[in-house]
């Protein structure tokens, strides 16, 4: 969802493609940075996960808080749907048995959003000792590739979303859908107002959305 990806820049979060409950404050996430025609400024997009911190000599685990409800919302953003058969969007509450129709888009408001955050102590000693350690560790090897990596601090869940499905031709959201097996995935439940309208309710164990800081 590119112009979703462009929301949440504007809100200071990387929307997150990789599908993992491992996401959380602490994980580390090598990030792309990349140039393209008309840009002002390099772009950049998170790749792979690079495990957690406290894996590295010198940084302490730290604790991070359940879920509590965030202040981030998502309010009618307008991009494409793609969906994979088994793969699906779990961090949106979907499952898939077939590919989605191509073509497909979805103007999206995520309405409930939970958040994980460092608890109280590991934010007294992330800025003091662990990201200044990381950043003292990146300079040297073995620990050279810290200088492209990101810090998670905030992971963002989905909670409750609405949307209206866009599709090609004359068949419904909801036929488009049923053709596809999607299904709500977990414990979340969907609901479908009228043909191309659906909500979805539940508590994602996947992220859809990150904050944090690089450590180049």
């Amino acid at each position: 969802m590119n112009n979703l990806d462009t929301y949440l820049r504007r809100k200071g979060a990387y929307l997150v493609d990789l599908v993992t409950p491992d996401f959380v404050p602490g994980r580390l996430v090598k990030v792309h940075y990349f140039w393209k025609f008309g840009d002002f400024g390099p772009e950049s997009v998170l790749q792979d996960d690079r495990g957690p911190a406290s894996a590295l000599p010198g940084i302490p685990m730290l604790g991070v808080t359940p879920k509590k409800p965030s202040s981030l919302y998502v309010e009618n953003v307008t991009d494409q749907w793609s969906i994979s058969a088994g793969a699906g969007l779990p961090q949106y509450g979907i499952t898939a048995n077939a590919d989605l129709q191509s073509g497909v888009t979805a103007t999206v408001t995520i309405s409930n959003i939970e958040t994980r955050t460092f608890d109280d102590n590991a934010l007294s000693a992330l800025y003091s000792t662990v990201i200044p350690r990381l950043r003292t560790l990146s300079r040297s090897d073995p620990n050279k590739w810290l200088q492209e990596c990101f810090l998670v601090k905030e992971a963002f869940f989905v909670a409750s979303l609405s949307a209206t499905v866009h599709t090609v031709g004359n068949i419904s959201a909801q036929a488009a859908f049923a053709e596809a097996g999607i299904k709500a995935s977990g414990n979340f439940a969907m609901s479908w107002n009228n043909d191309h309208e659906l909500t979805l309710v539940g508590s994602a164990d996947v992220p859809f959305a990150v904050r944090g800081d690089g450590l180049g």
